[in-house]
């Protein structure tokens, strides 16, 4: 039989097949219709419990975080409570620093504590020029205070000059008193500045080297320290002697110092200082054993190296062309850093790390800064000598300088310098590239070890280094006068203020206000200066 389709084609269909047939037929095209439909739901349920474990695993997350933020909102929240409950307290209290309020005035003077101390720390913690304090001042009343004060009524530049001079006057005299009856030490030395006038200042300190204790590892059950070395600070020190004269030879060293051991009844176990032959001669007449600065140790040793190669001699005469060429220009960057020839051979450091960078970077300049320094190629090998010394001696100079110096500390750098001797012998370098750094090196060091074994017994770790004294002479100079010609004045006082700390000085301010008197800073100008050069100056070329 044939049928037409939707079509319109024909097609035959065999009517044999019974009913029942086509029902199974049926039956079975639904049966696999149920199973894909079955299949599809299953995979789509496995879909789903993965979804649905990440979002659960995401939401517990967020719970913690949430958690977590609750926390430190409530942390801050308290936190804030606190801060506004302070600030409540502070906003009721008025702030009033109004004159007629501050009615602690040292005897003899009608300015308050207050206004005394904050000038004297504007000019000592914090180099304030003289003439600018008062105006400090009225800054800080007109701000703070409830009533616009005018500069009229703040003490002017030459008042505040004599509270500083008498502050310092006053600890220049008492200072040292905590050291009475102890063991110490004394380190000495003396500024020289264009003028008549030479400067002589001792500080005096502990004998003993500190340290300090740092926790290296830590945990509940223990706990490892280290102890490191404490670098001698201004506050560690006390100036003694502060004396200016035109002339400082042997005796008059040993005689000012002496006396003022004498008056001060301190134990001098070491003295530091260079070696100036006027100082090495009066700390002999003294009889204290002299300990040689390592810093200006270590300057003779370089200076004995190389200051009489001619590679040397070349390279620095490149240096100073070089220095005189790059004044101005678009290269004035490359401009080597200026060095003083006298402390030339202290601060090499500086010199060797810019002829470093320029030959490493050769390659990287343009052709005009390449003819520029065509030279510096030629001084590879002077710069390399330099570095190979420069790296012993910043070695040496931290262990001594940090560490102390111990019997254990020099022969932990002597067995340092056997080890380079050894390699350079196995190696047969025909090169002795710092064979006088070495050779003078070891001198100094056994210098210094037998000092401890035969005459400072009784000390296990001592200093060894001036710098601080040096750190000293430079706020000095840069707080004098820019007009060398004065030489030493009363600036000078200010230098046993530096070395108090800031908490120290407000409690001592009163007792040096009341105590001192500006004819003891008449009678220490009458016996520390000479004749003013700067006023001779004046009326030579007055017309």
């Amino acid at each position: 039989m044939f049928q037409k389709n939707k079509k319109g084609f024909l097609y035959y269909v065999d009517m044999r097949i019974s009913k029942k047939k086509a029902l199974v037929a049926e039956l079975q095209s639904a049966n696999l219709k149920i199973a894909k439909l079955e299949e599809k739901l299953s995979n789509d349920r496995n879909k789903n419990r993965e979804t649905i474990k990440e979002r659960n695993k995401e939401c517990r997350d967020l719970r913690k975080k949430n958690k977590a933020l609750k926390a430190s909102r409530a942390s801050w929240k308290s936190k804030a409570v606190e801060r506004n409950k302070a600030l409540k307290t502070l906003k009721n209290k008025t702030l009033c620093l109004d004159f007629d309020l501050l009615n602690n005035n040292p005897a003899r003077h009608h300015y308050s504590l207050l206004i005394i101390t904050i000038a004297v720390l504007l000019r000592v913690k914090c180099n304030c020029s003289y003439r600018s304090i008062p105006m400090i001042l009225e800054l800080i009343f007109n701000i703070l205070g409830n009533r616009a004060v005018e500069l009229s009524e703040l003490p002017c530049s030459n008042t505040v000059e004599n509270w500083v001079q008498k502050s310092g006057y006053g600890e220049l005299k008492n200072g040292v008193k905590e050291y009475e009856g102890k063991l110490t030490c004394l380190i000495l030395d003396e500024s020289i500045r264009v003028g008549r006038e030479k400067l002589l200042v001792g500080l005096i300190c502990k004998a003993d080297k500190e340290f300090k204790e740092i926790v290296k590892n830590s945990t509940e059950e223990t706990e490892e320290t280290e102890e490191i070395g404490k670098t001698l600070n201004f506050e560690d020190t006390r100036v003694l002697i502060l004396e200016g004269r035109t002339s400082w030879k042997s005796g008059d060293i040993e005689e000012v110092v002496s006396q003022s051991v004498v008056d001060n009844n301190l134990i001098i176990s070491y003295i530091i200082a260079d070696e100036g032959n006027n100082l090495k001669a009066a700390i002999k007449k003294i009889g204290c054993p002299h300990i040689p600065d390592i810093s200006h140790a270590i300057a003779n040793c370089l200076k004995r190296e190389f200051s009489n190669l001619d590679s040397y001699k070349a390279f620095i005469t490149d240096v100073k062309k070089y220095q005189a060429k790059l004044i101005m220009g678009k290269n004035s960057f490359l401009r080597p850093k200026k060095q003083r020839a006298k402390a030339r051979f202290m601060n090499q450091e500086s010199l060797v790390i810019w002829a470093e960078v320029i030959l490493e970077k050769w390659d990287t300049f343009s052709d005009d800064v390449r003819e520029l320094f065509k030279e510096m190629p030629n001084h590879k090998q002077i710069v390399e000598r330099l570095r190979e010394a420069m790296d012993l001696v910043k070695y040496i100079a931290n262990v001594l300088i940090n560490n102390g110096i111990s019997s254990e500390n020099i022969t932990k750098i002597l067995s340092r310098i056997s080890k380079i001797e050894m390699d350079n012998s196995t190696n047969n370098s025909s090169n002795k590239s710092i064979g006088i750094v070495i050779s003078e090196l070891k001198k100094y060091l056994n210098n210094y070890k037998e000092i401890l074994e035969t005459k400072l017994t009784n000390h296990q770790n001592i200093f060894g280094c001036s710098k601080v004294v040096e750190r000293l002479f430079g706020i000095y100079k840069e707080k004098v006068s820019t007009n060398y010609f004065n030489g030493v004045t009363a600036s000078c006082l200010e230098l046993p203020l530096v070395c108090l700390s800031k908490e120290t000085l407000i409690q001592k301010m009163k007792f040096f206000i009341e105590t001192v008197f500006m004819s003891n800073i008449n009678d220490w100008k009458k016996q520390n200066q000479s004749d003013n050069q700067a006023i001779k100056r004046k009326e030579l070329f007055k017309r």
